[in-house]
């Protein structure tokens, strides 16, 4: 209730939960960026006054948008 989760499989190891939304983040263990996604979904959450949480769980990336 009030909020929308989505998982997705990526690389099997979490990512840096306090820079994963900076705009280019790069997991030294990969060799691809973000890009600039997430770094925009923050930015919106952040000017509508939503939360947004990043866990990774059973190899499993989750994201937790909040309201």
């Amino acid at each position: 209730k009030n909020s929308l989760a989505i998982s997705n499989t990526g690389i099997d190891a979490p990512l840096d939960p306090s820079r994963i939304f900076r705009r280019f983040y790069k997991n030294p263990r990969q060799n691809e960026n973000n890009g600039l996604g997430l770094s925009i979904i923050k930015q919106i959450c952040d000017t509508t006054a939503l939360n947004i949480r990043y866990e990774f769980e059973s190899g499993l990336h989750h994201f937790t948008i909040g309201w």
